[in-house]
């Protein structure tokens, strides 16, 4: 003989909480029971932690990055000839199948 046993959660939560599972005495689910849908979009409190994961590079790392670009174009570790082979090599990363098709990509000069 099946026993039924009804699990419900009683948590504060209510976004959380689902519709009843119904288990038999083996531990195995039943097929009637479904959970409901959660609502749609993030909760403020998930919002403020994507947010905070999201926010990218901040004024001071920007000032900071523009800073050593400066540096290191003043003292040649940047030049004219190295930004080109960055220029071209993004290119072909990027329309690697106009090279396939036979296009030259690189810049002129």
């Amino acid at each position: 003989m099946r026993q039924r046993v009804v699990l419900v959660d009683m948590s504060s939560d209510k976004r959380h909480v689902s519709e009843s599972s119904r288990f038999n005495a083996e531990g195995r689910g039943s097929r009637r029971s479904r959970p409901t849908a959660r609502p749609h979009g993030p909760t403020p409190k998930e919002f403020q932690v994507a947010a905070r994961y999201r926010r990218g590079i901040s004024l001071i790392g920007l000032i900071y990055i523009l800073i050593g670009i400066y540096v290191a174009w003043v003292y040649d570790y940047i030049t004219p000839a190295l930004l080109k082979d960055i220029a071209e090599a993004l290119l072909a990363v990027f329309l690697w199948f106009l090279i396939l098709l036979g296009v030259d990509l690189r810049l002129a000069g």
